[in-house]
């Protein structure tokens, strides 16, 4: 569901954005949680497990919040959160998956969708963190460039956020610079988009 639409009312365009629907916000707050085929880890207690379902539950509540309420830097730290509760798990796909998204949402740069129909300009950045936590997990399920590009473009993330300064195309290609060559270019590359 694109949440996102432009309209040809007059000359200038104008932003609709439509409510999503329960199903679209469970879809998306669920897609934290995907589980993979990582083994789990035998360290875990069922007294971990059974604290860590009860951060999932709350976390998932919060994701679902902050979407609804289009605070998309809130929702952003919620998915970091996600990435971080699933690599302690072990779960290290879905991690990943997380933390791509965290990528791109950090390249969109649009920390809530008020700020964004005020017309304030969106900061893209690059967060060296999520950078390297993404490397690391890609080197320990040893994906090479073309896996981790059908892992990106598994999700389709253009749905829930506005246009950005970048392509959904362009930010992969920024992480796969990141990865591979030198993510200074990277942060020289925004601040002259910006």
């Amino acid at each position: 569901m694109k949440l996102f639409s432009k309209k040809q009312k007059t000359p200038s365009s104008h932003l609709t954005i439509n409510a999503p629907s329960t199903e679209e916000l469970k879809r998306q707050a669920n897609a934290a949680y995907n589980t993979d085929n990582s083994k789990p880890s035998k360290k875990k207690s069922a007294h971990s497990k059974m604290e860590n379902d009860i951060e999932y539950q709350k976390l998932g509540k919060e994701i679902q919040k902050h979407l609804q309420s289009g605070e998309l830097g809130l929702y952003r730290n919620d998915l970091f959160a996600s990435a971080e509760m699933l690599k302690r798990e072990n779960k290290l796909m879905a991690a990943l998956d997380s933390y791509m998204y965290v990528f791109y949402l950090d390249l969109i740069g649009i920390s809530s969708l008020k700020s964004f129909r005020m017309g304030l300009k969106p900061h893209p950045s690059v967060a060296p963190g999520v950078v390297k936590r993404i490397d690391s997990i890609r080197k320990k399920l040893n994906l090479s460039d073309e896996e981790l590009k059908e892992k990106y473009f598994e999700c389709p993330r253009e749905s829930i956020v506005p246009n950005s300064l970048f392509s959904y195309e362009e930010t992969f290609k920024l992480l796969i610079i990141c990865l591979n060559e030198d993510p200074e270019s990277v942060y020289r590359f925004i601040r002259g988009k910006k």
